[in-house]
């Protein structure tokens, strides 16, 4: 029962069967075209049953369950599908240790430096950082660190210009968690906005929303559509075990002469 449940599970992660959306047709993904066929999970299986990185495992098979999760309802509710993919990125950027230099945007390492330059209290300045838990800044970090040039490369977008770029995404990224915090804060309705057009199958959206509240048609305008999202999720799911030297795929190597790789 236990294997079969995790080749269940590979399988979900490796190919998301289905038929609506690209992430759940029967045809191989763009990105990492990795063809039908159950004895391709047993890397993961592998890694599940054998392997002893305790941490990794923990953060790959709990990220990977709301993965699933959001598979498993996109098509009843698009805003619960959202979340899940939201909460699988955050457990995602909770394996990584981030340093102040990469976590501290430029306002707050000027600011810090200030306090330090009127000579306050350092335990009062370290008590200032611990209650700046960035975790907005942790989850775009995770991305740019587990993105790399082969994800952009390939895409089940229709058009050049509805598909995420290495220009677009770090704004996308950052919409994905503004708009995860309106809706807990407000509960309003966003996943129709999420929904790409079927004829171009668009992992950004295109126009400007049409809502009244301003600020959440800023976020709207930048946000993924929910296969943008998606197809994101599964890459870095999959790029985390590979670069921890469980092998999936050539194309999750590091990319050749840039430094996205993470520090582990």
């Amino acid at each position: 029962m236990q294997a079969t449940q995790e080749a269940a599970f590979s399988l979900s992660v490796l190919f998301c069967p289905n038929s609506a959306f690209p992430p759940n047709n029967h045809q191989p993904r763009k990105n990492l075209s990795i063809e039908l066929d159950l004895r391709n999970c047993k890397p993961i299986i592998d890694f599940l049953t054998k392997k002893t990185n305790d941490q990794l495992k923990q953060t790959f098979f709990t990220a990977g369950k709301f993965y699933l999760s959001s598979l498993q309802s996109v098509d009843t509710d698009m805003e619960k599908a959202f979340l899940d993919l939201v909460t699988c990125g955050e457990i995602l950027s909770n394996y990584f240790q981030y340093s102040e230099d990469e976590i501290y945007d430029s306002r707050l390492r000027g600011m810090f430096e200030r306090l330090a330059g009127k000579q306050v209290n350092q335990k009062d300045i370290e008590l200032i950082k611990s209650r700046l838990y960035q975790v907005k800044a942790g989850f775009n970090l995770t991305f740019k660190k587990l993105l790399n040039e082969h994800f952009f490369d390939k895409t089940e977008s229709l058009k050049e210009f509805t598909r995420l770029t290495t220009e677009n995404i770090e704004s996308c990224i950052k919409a994905v968690y503004d708009l995860r915090s309106k809706y807990v804060h407000t509960g309003i309705d966003f996943g129709h906005w999420l929904v790409p057009h079927p004829a171009l199958m668009n992992e950004i959206q295109f126009g400007m929303p049409n809502v009244e509240d301003k600020e959440l048609k800023k976020i709207l305008s930048k946000v993924p559509t929910y296969i943008g999202l998606e197809r994101a999720l599964r890459f870095a799911l999959l790029r985390l075990l590979h670069i921890n030297n469980v092998y999936i795929h050539a194309e999750l190597d590091n990319d050749v002469g840039k430094n996205r790789e993470p520090t582990e």
